[in-house]
C-alpha cells in the first residue's frame, strides 16, 4: 500500500465533495524498486460501498527510479451519486496498490418532515422535552465545566505519545468510535472510527466526561480518551426525558453549515433518525446529570 518499492500517489484538493462537483485527482507514482519499469500497466477505479465500479481507466507508462512521477489526471462527475456515499479510489501498478476513501454528499439537503426541535439552550431543551417534544440539543461553544470536559483539548489526530509524560501537549484524545450500523448514521456513511468525514464534526467539538452517568450507559459517538486517564467521553448521546426524548451533541452542528457539508450531513442524518420511529431511547438520564456538565 503506502509503504512499498512502488507506491501509487493521489493528489486531491479535498476528501469531502458535493453532488454538484466533479471529483478530481492527479495520479503520480513513487518508484524506488530494484530497476525501472518499461510500459508499466497502471489502472485506477472508483467504487462504491457495494464494490460496484463507477469509473475506471488504464494507462501504461515508463517508470524510472524517481519520486512523484506524473501519470494521469482523473475527473469524475458526481451528479450521478444520488445519496450520501463513501467512495473508494484505488490505483494499481502491477502488484503495487494504494487506495483512498472520499465522501459525496447532496448539494441540497431536503427538509426533514417532523424533524426535532433544535436548540443550543439547555433550559429550552429540557422544558420542551419534558413536555413531550423530540429535542436536538447542541452544546454551545465552551459550554462544559473544566472537570466535565471543558479542559480537554480535542483533536482530530491522535496524541503524539501520552499525557502522563507530556501533560501540556494537545490533543488529549485518540479519535472517535461509534456503531456505524446505528440508524442515527444512516445518512452519514462511516466505518465506526475516525476518517476524514469526521474532520468537520470533531474539529472544534467538546468531549463530555460521562463518568457520572450509569456504568452501562454508552454514547452513540465516543471521543476516545488517552489511556492514562481513560474517562468515558461522549460526543453524541440520546435519552428519554419525561414525556419526550432528547439527543445531546457536543459537536458544532449549528454554525456555518453551508461551508461545512460534512457537519451539515451529520446533523441531517441525526434529524432523519429522530423523526423516525427508530428513535426510541431505552435509558433516561436525569436532567441534573446533564445540567451538571455545563458551566
Amino acid at each position: 500500500m503506502f509503504c512499498n518499492g512502488t507506491v501509487p500517489i493521489a493528489r486531491m484538493q479535498q476528501f469531502i465533495w458535493q453532488s454538484n462537483e466533479t471529483f478530481k485527482a492527479s495520479i503520480e507514482i513513487a518508484h524506488f524498486d530494484k530497476q525501472p519499469l518499461k510500459d508499466a500497466p497502471i489502472e485506477w477505479t472508483i467504487t462504491d460501498a457495494s464494490k460496484q465500479v463507477l469509473a475506471s481507466g488504464k494507462i501504461t507508462k515508463d517508470l524510472p527510479i524517481d519520486n512523484c512521477i506524473p501519470v494521469t489526471d482523473i475527473e469524475f462527475a458526481l451528479s450521478g451519486v444520488a445519496v450520501p456515499a463513501q467512495l473508494l479510489l484505488t490505483v494499481n501498478v502491477q502488484d503495487a496498490s494504494n487506495r483512498w476513501n472520499f465522501w459525496v454528499y447532496p448539494k441540497e439537503v431536503k427538509e426533514t418532515p417532523g424533524k426535532p426541535h433544535f436548540t443550543t439552550n439547555f433550559n429550552d431543551a429540557a422544558t420542551r422535552a419534558q413536555a413531550g417534544a423530540n429535542v436536538l440539543y447542541c452544546l454551545p461553544k465552551d459550554a462544559l465545566k473544566p472537570e466535565k470536559g471543558g479542559s480537554i483539548q480535542v483533536g482530530f489526530s491522535s496524541i503524539f505519545w501520552n499525557t502522563a509524560w507530556t501533560r501540556k501537549q494537545a490533543p488529549h484524545t485518540l479519535g472517535v468510535y461509534c456503531d456505524a450500523t446505528h440508524p442515527a448514521f444512516a445518512g452519514f456513511p462511516n466505518e465506526g472510527y475516525s476518517d476524514y468525514q469526521w474532520w468537520e464534526v470533531v474539529t472544534g467539538s467538546q468531549a463530555m466526561v460521562m463518568d457520572d452517568f450509569s456504568s452501562g450507559f454508552r454514547p452513540l459517538v465516543h471521543h476516545i480518551d488517552d489511556w492514562f486517564t481513560n474517562r468515558k467521553l461522549g460526543l453524541l448521546f440520546e435519552t428519554k426525558v419525561g414525556k419526550g426524548k432528547m439527543m445531546v451533541c457536543s459537536a458544532d452542528i449549528a454554525n456555518d453549515l453551508e461551508k461545512r457539508p460534512a457537519a451539515r450531513q451529520f446533523r441531517h442524518s441525526i434529524e432523519q433518525y429522530m423523526a423516525s420511529d427508530k428513535f426510541n431511547p431505552q435509558t433516561e438520564v436525569d436532567l441534573e446529570v446533564i445540567k451538571n456538565l455545563l458551566k
